[in-house]
């Protein structure tokens, strides 16, 4: 059904989305950090990042716009907990699918990626 990847630092939010992705039908990896994900990106990219926004050494919207800059195009779910205009007009203008608040509903996160998976 699809491969999503899971980037936050908080390693109790990590477990709790990882959680939540074990009940559908999608494959799910997590990573702690962005440096983590590129570490390992090769070949075998996921069909759908479920990222973060303050993360450190780079924010969520950082990796969405190194990912463009070298040619790779997935699409991205940014999360915080902090839910401010600005950020959330950022990330919308440079092209990721969504912007969640935390804590996020189970319905919402999986429509969320549902309609990532479809764009």
């Amino acid at each position: 059904m699809g491969w999503i990847a899971v980037l936050d630092d908080d390693a109790s939010v990590r477990s709790a989305l990882m959680n939540l992705l074990a009940t559908t039908a999608y494959r799910a990896e997590a990573y702690s950090s962005a440096d983590e994900f590129l570490a390992v990106l090769n070949g075998d990219r996921p069909n759908c990042l479920l990222v973060d926004f303050q993360m450190p050494t780079m924010t969520g919207l950082q990796l969405h716009k190194h990912l463009r800059q070298i040619g790779i195009q997935i699409p991205m779910i940014i999360m915080t907990a902090h839910d401010e205009p600005k950020i959330r007009e950022n990330c919308m203008n440079a092209g990721t699918s969504a912007f969640l608040p935390k804590p996020i509903r189970k319905r919402t996160l999986l429509t969320a990626i549902e309609r990532a998976l479809a764009a």
